[in-house]
């Protein structure tokens, strides 16, 4: 399998291998939507696998980020390689998704974004 998912606080931790090929990546956006309607809506993925990206993992990325934009849930993105970054860059979607340093500041901020959505609830 081509991810492992872990949870951590209330944040999963989806640590990705590749996202070159389009099946496996609708396998992880099948597995994505389970979690989703089981009630999880907070990511980190985790990138510091993913040495290579195409347009396929692209597609894919934003399609992960609709889904949980769409059940009103964050993703962050950790430990981006630099080829990666530079493709993000790139195609602009640097300011698109939440980019963190690490896992732990990427947790982090997604906690203090939950903490502050419930404050104003």
């Amino acid at each position: 399998m081509s991810y492992y998912l872990i949870e951590r606080d209330a944040v999963h931790v989806l640590e990705l291998h590749k996202l070159r090929d389009e099946f496996e990546n609708r396998i992880i956006l099948t597995d994505l939507d389970q979690k989703i309607n089981a009630g999880f809506h907070n990511f980190v993925f985790d990138m510091s696998k993913v040495q290579l990206m195409n347009s396929i993992g692209i597609n894919f990325l934003i399609m992960a980020l609709r889904k949980l934009q769409e059940s009103n849930g964050q993703l962050a993105l950790a430990n981006i390689p630099v080829d990666v970054l530079k493709l993000l860059r790139m195609t602009k979607l640097d300011t698109v998704f939440n980019m963190q340093a690490n896992v732990e500041d990427a947790i982090q901020l997604i906690n203090k974004s939950i903490i502050g959505q419930s404050k104003k609830e």
